[in-house]
């Protein structure tokens, strides 16, 4: 059956999505002026913040304190705000070296992963940290130790 080209897909929604956020952008900047306590909150990931906000009011009512509470539980955000982030880096480096912890290579291109992922209830503890490749990193996604060597065995 032949697709109908006149119904726009997900791609030109995203699209519309981007274009209509830039819109909210100046209202969540003159918000976020208007709460200077917001603004101390957010760091340095003001900027962040008003893309993710506006692109999110393009759908969501506003509120400009649920917003900056959501946008700081997110995943990625609750890393970056993360004390001590750069100093735990540098320790599992120095103690695995950059050696891959799932392939055994030496990498160039080297990220801290998570062997049980924050998103499945990991910890930044150390112990759930290892030097790992990016490619090993970014196709392991939210897998566990586990699941990614065993699944890795079926890929090869």
């Amino acid at each position: 059956m032949a697709k109908n080209k006149s119904i726009p897909g997900p791609q030109w929604y995203n699209a519309m999505d981007k274009l209509y956020a830039k819109k909210y952008e100046s209202v969540v900047r003159k918000e976020l002026n208007e709460n200077g306590n917001l603004i101390e909150l957010l760091g340095p990931y003001r900027e962040n913040f008003i893309s993710w906000c506006a692109l999110s009011r393009v759908h969501y009512q506003a509120n400009i304190q649920t917003e900056v509470e959501e946008f700081l539980e997110l995943p990625w955000m609750k890393r970056a705000f993360f004390k001590g982030w750069i100093e735990l880096k540098k320790k599992i480096i120095k103690r695995d070296g950059k050696v891959c912890y799932y392939c055994n290579e030496s990498a160039l291109k080297i990220e801290i992963d998570h062997k049980l992922p924050i998103s499945r209830g990991g910890t930044n503890d150390e112990n759930n940290l290892v030097v790992s490749c990016q490619k090993c990193n970014r196709t392991k996604r939210n897998k566990t130790e586990e699941e990614f060597l065993k699944w890795k065995e079926l890929d090869l």
